[in-house]
């Protein structure tokens, strides 16, 4: 599962109700609301109740990428994770921040090689046809894409264009309450 504000700050009833092996929590920015204290209890949370844990981080526009970056990765570690990658993840910020351009990301994903994660990207493929529309320089990266079809597998995945289907690596296939993902393995190391 992934979580964020929505969820509490302790997450054993929904790791126990849902199952849940491996939860991507947010890393909050300075500037956002909750504090990054928030993500620093999920963190705890998911991994007191035994599962792995992967951080991602809102790529906002307005924000400079190489300082989001730092930041969420300097929240991830404080908590003793230390990520193989990090997740970016693009959409249209509450009708305020249409989510990152192509330069934007461009730099994040720098930012990510030069701390040693590997960047990927969370989406869906109406936001990367509507807002990024060319996504070439990105389809060589991890995928974790939004597919609200309530199937829990890779398998039947629409991809947009120029991704393989080796680069998808997450679907988010509810967000009926509580958002429900499947991954592949590499994903959850």
């Amino acid at each position: 599962m992934d979580v964020a504000s929505y969820q509490p700050r302790d997450l054993t009833a929904l790791i126990t109700e849902h199952n849940v092996k491996h939860v991507v929590v947010r890393m909050y920015l300075p500037g956002e609301t909750p504090s990054p204290d928030h993500s620093r209890a999920q963190v705890t949370s998911a991994l007191l109740n035994g599962c792995s844990v992967s951080p991602y981080m809102w790529a906002y526009r307005s924000f400079d990428p190489v300082a989001s970056v730092r930041n969420a990765l300097q929240v991830a570690r404080s908590e003793g994770l230390d990520p193989a990658i990090l997740w970016l993840d693009c959409e249209t910020y509450l009708d305020v921040d249409h989510g990152p351009a192509v330069t934007w990301l461009l730099r994040a994903v720098r930012e990510c090689g030069r701390r040693g994660v590997l960047a990927g990207l969370y989406s869906a493929v109406w936001w990367l046809q509507g807002y990024l529309q060319d996504w070439s320089d990105f389809t060589g990266l991890p995928l974790w894409l939004a597919q609200y079809d309530g199937n829990p597998t890779l398998d039947d995945v629409v991809l947009p264009a120029g991704w393989r289907p080796d680069m998808l690596w997450g679907k988010q296939y509810s967000a009926d309450g509580i958002d429900l993902d499947v991954f592949r393995r590499a994903a959850t190391e």
